[in-house]
């Protein structure tokens, strides 16, 4: 189930990647494209943080951190 959930993950991190240089780059405004590279890098953030915590299992935040 975990590797499952990796794949999904990662193959999800390279859609928001692939979305967040389209829309950065072919937006018409500029508030348009800041807001598609804000949108984008904070949804990577967080897969990555999904995949990171899927990765090492820490069992307290404080753990995580010192990873």
């Amino acid at each position: 189930m975990i590797k499952l959930t990796k794949i999904l993950l990662t193959f999800s991190m390279v859609i928001v990647w692939g979305w967040t240089f389209f829309m950065g780059t072919f937006a018409t405004h500029a508030n348009g494209r800041r807001v598609g590279w804000f949108i984008g890098l904070s949804l990577n953030v967080l897969l990555g943080l999904v995949y990171s915590y899927l990765e090492k299992r820490p069992k307290t935040t404080k753990e995580w951190f010192k990873m």
